[in-house]
């Protein structure tokens, strides 16, 4: 195993490092994206399901 000198090692992790954390944020963004518009997606229909039996509901 060839020894490499410790500057560039340390600044290709740290440069891994922040593409990964990046990348990790990223998927973190995308995902609660997706699950804020599926639950939103999910209260439109309930409330739509509510105000259309709401007199029933309201005896």
């Amino acid at each position: 195993m060839t020894r490499i000198t410790p500057s560039i090692s340390v600044t290709a992790i740290e440069k891994a490092r922040m593409i990964a954390t990046r990348a990790f944020y990223d998927l973190l963004d995308m995902i609660f994206y997706l699950v804020g518009f599926i639950t939103r997606f999910d209260l439109m229909s309930s409330a739509r399901q509510m105000i259309e039996s709401g007199p029933a509901l309201s005896v």
